[in-house]
């Protein structure tokens, strides 16, 4: 039977072993369109494509405008039009233009368009996202499982050794 210290080893294997995969994780870059019209009110489609974007800590968001319009990209209470001066692309987003943002802390992001307040987007970021794919989702339990039997094979290798001295 295990002991508290095994058991309390391998939940700590196996909570910090997705952590693994975020060392060698390369940020990305997510796009977020302005899309054409959506500068007029009432338009129909989501003002930002996507409207709300999951991103990964230190990741990059990129948003383009292709509208006709001139557009901001301002972080902060678009209801009330108030920004929070987590970022802003201030009066530089015309027809065309991009402006991009790095994310460093967890957290969520509303943002709007300073110059129509009626568009809004949300911003979310995690610390780590779990893969995506089933290829990646198996290799994170693979290396869950390979720490744990590392761990068992120490501990045996310990108890056999405990037993020859004797």
């Amino acid at each position: 039977m295990l002991n508290k210290m095994a058991i309390c080893t391998i939940i700590a294997m196996l909570v910090l072993a997705p952590l693994v995969p975020l060392a060698s994780y390369a940020s990305k870059n997510v796009h977020v369109s302005i899309p054409k019209g959506s500068s007029n009110y009432g338009y129909s489609g989501p003002y930002f494509s996507p409207e709300i974007a999951n991103i990964t800590v230190g990741d990059v968001v990129t948003w383009t405008n292709n509208d006709l319009a001139l557009h901001t990209v301002t972080s902060g209470d678009g209801n009330t039009a108030t920004p929070d001066g987590v970022f802003d692309s201030n009066l530089t987003l015309a027809p065309g233009k991009t402006f991009s943002y790095t994310f460093n802390n967890p957290g969520t992001y509303p943002y709007f368009d300073h110059v129509h307040p009626w568009m809004h987007g949300t911003i979310v970021v995690t610390m780590f996202v779990l893969p995506e794919s089933p290829v990646g989702l198996v290799a994170l339990i693979a290396s869950s499982l390979g720490a744990l039997g590392a761990f068992t094979y120490i501990k045996k290798r310990r108890k056999l050794k405990g037993q020859e001295s004797s």
